[in-house]
């Protein structure tokens, strides 16, 4: 970065094929449409003298933690709750690991930019999952 600073990203692939991911993916869903308070626990790991990070998953969901694939030095309830009491993305360490705790809430709205051909399939998409949404667009063909 241009002011010396320094940043990671993580792009995490969910596979479908794995149990442990498709258990936590439904689980979350069904957690968040009840009304449930969401966590999505992300175990990082590096792996020694490679550019790549191994990852595990685990949930938590009201009084309900699912482990997953997360890695097992961050499956302590205490270090878990911790970091719950926020209510804010937490990133927690113990050695070369870091597990990433991030709230995971329903959107109240979704705003979408442009009523082109993409932001009206966007818009089709949001009303099939029942999510308000609002089109924002300076043309005059369509304002309503």
């Amino acid at each position: 970065m241009v002011c010396g600073g320094r940043v990671e990203i993580l792009v995490l692939a969910l596979d479908g094929q794995s149990p442990d991911q498709a258990r936590i993916v439904k689980m979350l869903g069904e957690s968040l449409h009840a009304g449930k308070a969401v966590y999505l626990l992300t175990s990082i790991m590096d792996l020694a003298g490679e550019d790549a990070v191994e990852t595990g998953l685990g949930l938590v969901a009201g009084n309900d933690i699912d482990w997953g694939s997360l890695e097992k030095r961050f499956r302590d309830t205490k270090n878990i709750k911790n970091a719950l009491r926020s209510h804010k993305p937490a990133l927690i360490s113990a050695g070369d690991a870091r597990c990433f705790v991030q709230p995971v809430d329903l959107p109240r709205c979704v705003y979408i930019a442009g009523a082109g051909h993409v932001g009206c399939a966007l818009a089709g998409i949001c009303a099939i999952l029942e999510y308000p949404c609002i089109v924002i667009d300076d043309r005059g063909d369509y304002d309503r």
